[in-house]
């Protein structure tokens, strides 16, 4: 009965050409059709080129110019000004946190240089998934059923390594 309810409900909605859902609110139409520039392509087009050198990284090592630049450009498109686009971006304490992070991973980086770095604490990090257990198991499992006899099985399973 709830299963039939629920396809009448769907099929009305259907035939209603979904009426009250709109596939489109107006408060995400930001850009307006006119303006708008679309671009159809086929994945059989036979004209598509291949851009091999695309998937390779390259480190840009100007990379704070190129942000900066991409930075204006954006705010230049969607009509930001400096004052909103601070506001939308990071407050001035995040920004000020980073300026300590920085000068710390600097500091760091000169005790590196000198070798007067101080030890570090190493922590050890325990695996309370059991995923090790799982792995166990299904080698056990996956060690008895490939065996022909239980001679063979005996023989494989002494060569597994069971950790303590």
């Amino acid at each position: 009965k709830r299963v039939e309810h629920k396809m009448e409900q769907l099929l009305k909605l259907r035939r209603n050409e979904f009426k009250d859902n709109p596939p489109l609110t107006r408060e995400l139409d930001l850009v307006e059709r006119d303006s708008q520039v679309t671009f159809e392509t086929s994945l059989d087009n036979e004209d598509l080129s291949k851009d091999d050198h695309l998937d390779i990284f390259r480190v840009d090592n100007d990379f704070e110019k190129h942000e900066e630049t991409w930075g204006k450009i954006r705010s230049e498109i969607l009509g930001l000004s400096d004052n909103e686009e601070d506001e939308s971006g990071e407050d001035e304490t995040d920004d000020d946190a980073d300026d300590d992070e920085e000068d710390d991973s600097d500091a760091s980086e000169q005790e590196l240089a000198t070798g007067t770095m101080k030890s570090q604490t190493i922590t050890t990090i325990e695996d309370l998934t059991e995923a090790d257990l799982v792995h166990l198991r299904r080698q056990i499992y996956l060690t008895i059923m490939s065996s022909a006899t239980f001679e063979e099985c005996a023989h494989k399973l002494t060569k597994i390594h069971i950790p303590f």
